[in-house]
């Protein structure tokens, strides 16, 4: 599919280093890719960088997805938020209480560099969602007062209208 994707890009030809970055990127390798390479293939609407500073990784253009169909990749790779960390990690934390960095690394997959999920981290740690104990490298994660906060309002929102609907009898 890549090769058929490479083939309708432009009319300038890639070279096979091109193709060889391509798969790279394809195959999820975002370290070691050649700079002027990635910095071609990126003014040909080949590959996307995505992320800030030393936490920039590629992907291959959204349009080889859709052409591919694999819309939903792109999605996984590219469209990760601290809300969308925190929805997959907060089960986890319900359950078992507590996370070191390499568990949280696991949950979440491979979508994310370790600098973003950092960031990601401290976002939800600012806003008191989840908290930490111990010191770097024994460092573990919590879920935070505001987050149980929240999940009992919403429980109890939830029940309200649940009640109400059942008063109208609309359930």
């Amino acid at each position: 599919m890549l090769l058929h994707y490479v083939m309708k890009t432009d009319n300038e030809k890639l070279t096979v280093f091109d193709v060889i970055e391509m798969c790279k990127i394809r195959d999820g390798q975002h370290k070691n890719i050649d700079k002027n390479i990635a910095k071609r293939l990126e003014e040909k609407n080949c590959i996307e960088k995505h992320g800030k500073t030393n936490a920039q990784f590629y992907t291959l253009a959204r349009h080889y997805y859709e052409v591919a169909g694999k819309t939903a990749d792109y999605s996984k790779l590219v469209d990760w938020t601290a809300t969308q960390v925190l929805a997959v990690l907060a089960p986890y934390l319900e359950k078992y209480g507590k996370a070191k960095k390499s568990d949280i690394l696991k949950i979440v997959g491979d979508h994310i560099t370790d600098k973003q999920l950092r960031n990601f981290l401290d976002q939800l740690k600012k806003s008191e969602l989840i908290k930490t104990e111990g010191e770097r490298g024994k460092m573990v994660y919590m879920l935070g007062e505001k987050y149980k906060k929240q999940n009992d309002i919403i429980a109890k929102a939830l029940n309200i209208g649940l009640k109400a609907l059942e008063e109208n009898g609309e359930l």
